[in-house]
């Protein structure tokens, strides 16, 4: 039986990971905000970033016809007082004309009126009132013969069990599935490998999401009421032929090791992965030194488990996203970000292929639970330098120098030496370096100004140009962070000069 509270707290979290596809349908959801109700294409698609799970819940708690999640949640889990009932019981036989009252007392008095035979019910929309026939129930996806019905009294805003009609709500929930998005079609590839994890079970609430840079098709899905995320990858990819076997190989490892997601289904051949959807919310800027305990721990069980093997480099990554800039926009990254790039490259080869590594560690790609941290998207991982992935957290979790030396302590379970504070330099001139150049590159696919800043101007101090990006991506420009994170990456790449040409 669905748990109608369990069931729109799944919708929320499949509608925050689709957002980032950028998907219209999706985005549009997005007018149930207040905020957001006269909002264009455009401005949705910039505040999208920026809606977290709060949020999402809002969303679907406003698209069943509450006016706050709290307020959903009273309905949904039965409580006998809950101040509004929502909208799910719109939507049955419309052609039937309904006894509509403005006050509860008044339906009630009705109902008593009428004779006992046929059946009649007293359902609430919003703040209204309304008795209904067996038709218009049985139009709405539930059973007029239901014992729930009875036990609610067959009144749905003065319930003699609200229990029951949680339940009721359900059975609607239920019955409304794929209302909230519609799902795709599915690549044949998907659809065998989902009909070979869950033989004979129905798959409910696709939706596709965002594959990022990499190209994937991703969907999310529900099964039996569990959540679940199937990804393919070309895997004939001819830039990369080996990708598809490389991510898997990398991904069965992680799972294994209990820093990604259990993995369900995974084929080379096709691609194709599934795996379950964690329930946990991505990785933000956070003092308490318990979470940086666990994520450490996480990396050090990643980085201390069976080697992954090699894939192609970041210097590769950094190419294609400078020949991508300069296709856009006319001009590739600057030039002064490459050439420090590969100044870096070479200083960090000995360490390249150090451990098995994540190799794109930004928040979003680090999910916290109570109990866990679960790293997910492994495209790009395979055999590397540890120390980049700590500095890829750094860059937009951990803003201050004393969190990020914080996070080393921790990952290191004693103080870093001299070395190995350097080697961390490094490795965060890395990470801003690549960061920069997605930034640059999402600048040159959103247009308008993209100028980058000579090597002598200083843009806003990182930390607030990225805390300003987060609280409202359409007022900052994607080329305002990667400025911001080009002159971070200038910044340590000249005091790394300065450490080395000292005596």
């Amino acid at each position: 039986m669905m748990d109608p509270v369990r069931e729109l707290k799944i919708r929320a979290e499949l509608l925050q990971t689709r957002l980032a596809s950028n998907d219209a349908a999706t985005l549009a959801r997005l007018r149930a905000l207040p905020a957001l109700r006269r909002a264009g294409e455009a401005a949705l698609a910039a505040a999208a970033p920026g809606i977290g799970p709060e949020r999402c819940l809002e969303v679907v708690a406003r698209e069943c016809g509450f006016s706050s999640w709290e307020r959903a949640r009273l309905a949904l889990e039965g409580a006998p007082e809950a101040p509004e009932l929502g909208t799910l019981l719109h939507g049955g036989d419309d052609s039937v004309l309904h006894h509509w009252f403005a006050t509860h007392d008044e339906a009630r008095a009705h109902m008593a009126a009428l004779p006992e035979a046929p059946r009649r019910y007293l359902l609430a929309y919003r703040h209204h009132f309304f008795v209904a026939g067996r038709a218009f129930v049985a139009a709405l996806g539930l059973d007029p013969d239901d014992p729930d019905w009875q036990a609610i009294g067959w009144d749905w805003a003065r319930p003699a069990d609200p229990a029951a009609r949680s339940r009721l709500y359900g059975r609607r929930l239920a019955a409304m599935r794929g209302q909230v998005a519609s799902g795709p079609e599915l690549h044949p590839d998907l659809s065998a490998a989902l009909a070979a994890a869950f033989p004979g079970r129905p798959v409910r609430d696709v939706t596709s999401l965002s594959g990022g840079f990499s190209g994937a098709t991703l969907i999310a899905f529900v099964v039996d009421g569990a959540p679940y995320v199937a990804k393919r990858v070309d895997a004939l990819d001819p830039g990369d032929p080996e990708r598809a076997a490389r991510e898997i190989a990398c991904l069965r490892i992680a799972s294994e090791r209990g820093v990604a997601p259990r993995l369900r289904h995974a084929d080379a051949r096709t691609g194709v992965t599934i795996m379950d959807r964690f329930a946990g919310a991505p990785l933000r800027p956070s003092g308490d030194p318990t979470l940086l305990d666990k994520v450490a721990t996480a990396l050090r069980r990643l980085h201390d488990g069976p080697p992954f093997p090699r894939g192609p480099s970041r210097l590769d990554f950094l190419r294609s996203v400078d020949a991508q800039c300069a296709a856009l926009a006319g001009a590739g990254l600057p030039a002064d970000l490459v050439r420090t790039a590969e100044e870096l490259e070479r200083v960090s080869a000995p360490h390249a292929h150090a451990a098995p590594c994540h190799r794109d560690l930004n928040p979003n790609n680090v999910l916290v639970a109570a109990d866990r941290v679960v790293l997910v998207d492994w495209t790009a991982a395979g055999a590397g330098d540890p120390f980049v992935d700590l500095a890829q957290l750094g860059v937009f979790a951990l803003p201050r120098p004393e969190q990020r030396e914080a996070l080393l302590h921790a990952y290191l379970g004693r103080s870093a030496s001299d070395e190995e504070r350097a080697r961390a330099h490094v490795a965060r001139a890395i990470a801003l370096a690549s960061y920069a150049a997605s930034f640059f590159l999402a600048g040159a696919r959103v247009g308008g100004s993209r100028r980058s800043p000579p090597a002598d101007e200083e843009p806003g101090p990182l930390a607030e140009v990225i805390a300003a990006f987060g609280a409202a991506p359409e007022r900052t420009h994607p080329g305002t962070v990667a400025a911001a994170l080009l002159h971070e990456m200038r910044r340590e790449a000249r005091a790394l000069g300065a450490a080395r040409d000292r005596p």
